[in-house]
């Protein structure tokens, strides 16, 4: 996007705005800290989230390893993965009130990594709210609305769920819905009710933060019930780091006994009974949640997940992981000639994106293409066949397992695993993959890898029965 471009997505008062808070930010660089007082000695607490381990009870508890200098200036990465330490202070995890008094002392307004991003300030905001009430540390919360109003990410550029959640909680310390939540509703949604950063796990958080700031959304709330999967989940399609809105759970409504599709933004699920698979195309995707996944089925036959998604792992620590796993090798498609499917761009940006285009759609076959690709799939009761037509080149399919899944038998034009066996033409071999079901956790799995060198275009079917 260029300079002109981006003055006319912001309008002339955020792109000021925008200015302004830099300028304020590189004087502030270098305010001095207060001294902190001594850590409250008495809490002793461990617990784990996002696959990582925390003892409370140690120096720096609630800032790790990043400094306690002004908040703007503290480089994100001095202590690792940075989604760690906010997951921990989001105090989403139940804190005591000896608790919320220490991390007040230790944590002065506009100083450390706690306040350095409104959206964290902002769910923190609604969990104390949520625990404690709103006359329970009112001049803390009453700093953390004024940080937040002061830096809301209204000036980003494109506008996703960091201002949603920025919005959402400052509806809920005001009472009543904030402007910026009204115009999120308006823009950031597919006119089908999908989020448009196309990531399940986004669309589920920021349709929580619309309901918690008292203005719901039927339509996405409504999609995800009708996505879920044989056992009540929801497929992990794109970014998934297992953020939520709430201390309370999102109720979903329960799935639909039969196929659906959403065009709008690409989504479409055959539902027969035990039978489902879920795959998109359509638009690649705002901003850097998407995963080069158009085309890629998320399966579960007679009721047991098959060809799984994998997932997110990381955001931060080794570039090369986050690549991988949002990558084309990482899900269920044909790379030709090893190109990727887009190029990624950093930790959250994408470049030269492709869209999808559905072709055909019955609730029991669907057929859509991305360039030159077209894929096929179809579902009578027990099976599924996918059916693809490729230009000319080295071609390599991945199909990847569910972790439990493990591939007993591997030639003569199929793969056994379990009670599934999946036929295939070219030449077949046992690849590795990986499956993360959850922010920093992984599991190893068994991959299908097809491989075929053409000179000309082909036609090539899978069956997975």
């Amino acid at each position: 996007m260029n300079a002109l471009a981006k003055f006319r997505y912001l309008g002339p008062w955020q792109t000021a705005r925008k200015y302004a808070l830099k300028a304020e930010r590189a004087l502030n660089r270098h305010r001095r800290p207060p001294q902190l007082p001594a850590q409250d000695p008495t809490i002793d607490l461990r617990l784990t989230l996002l696959g990582h381990d925390f003892d409370l009870s140690a120096t720096n508890r609630w800032h790790g390893a990043w400094p306690v200098i002004y908040s703007h200036a503290v480089p994100l990465d001095a202590g690792g993965d940075v989604k760690l330490i906010w997951e921990l202070n989001r105090h989403q995890f139940g804190p005591t009130r000896q608790m919320i008094r220490d991390w007040i002392a230790q944590n002065p307004y506009e100083f450390g990594i706690n306040w350095n991003s409104a959206m964290e300030v902002g769910l923190r905001l609604i969990a104390w709210i949520e625990t404690f009430g709103r006359e329970e540390f009112s001049a803390a919360l009453a700093e953390h609305a004024r940080f937040i109003r002061h830096n809301l990410s209204s000036d980003w550029i494109p506008r996703g769920n960091h201002l949603v959640a920025e919005a959402a909680a400052l509806s809920l310390y005001d009472g009543t819905p904030h402007p910026w939540l009204r115009q999120a509703a308006d823009k950031q949604f597919y006119p089908d009710g999908i989020h448009c950063e196309q990531s399940v796990a986004y669309h589920r958080f920021v349709t929580h933060l619309f309901a918690l700031a008292g203005l719901p959304q039927p339509k996405a709330l409504a999609y995800l019930g009708a996505i879920r999967q044989p056992d009540g989940s929801l497929p992990d399609i794109g970014d998934n780091d297992d953020g939520r809105a709430s201390t309370r759970p999102l109720e979903l409504p329960p799935a639909p006994a039969g196929s659906v599709a959403f065009p709008d933004a690409g989504h479409y699920v055959i539902r027969n009974g035990g039978d489902y698979c879920f795959v998109r195309c359509g638009e690649f995707g705002m901003a850097g949640h998407p995963h080069a996944d158009l085309l890629s089925p998320v399966l579960w036959l007679r009721g047991t997940p098959v060809f799984v998604d994998a997932g997110t792992f990381a955001y931060n620590g080794d570039p090369q992981l986050r690549r991988n796993f949002r990558s084309a090798e990482a899900h269920n498609v044909v790379t030709i000639d090893d190109e990727e499917m887009a190029e990624p761009a950093g930790t959250f940006a994408w470049r030269n994106t492709p869209r999808g285009v559905c072709e055909q759609w019955t609730g029991a076959e669907f057929v859509g293409s991305v360039g030159p690709w077209r894929r096929r799939i179809r579902n009578k009761t027990g099976t599924f066949t996918i059916t693809d037509t490729v230009p000319a080149g080295r071609l390599r399919w991945r199909f990847h397992l569910h972790p439990d899944l493990k591939i007993t038998h591997c030639g003569d034009g199929r793969f056994v695993f379990g009670k599934f066996m999946l036929t295939a033409p070219g030449k077949l071999s046992v690849g590795a993959g990986w499956r993360s079901p959850s922010y920093g956790v992984r599991l190893p799995v068994d991959v299908c890898e097809i491989s075929m060198d053409t000179e000309s275009p082909v036609t090539a079917e899978f069956r997975l029965e």
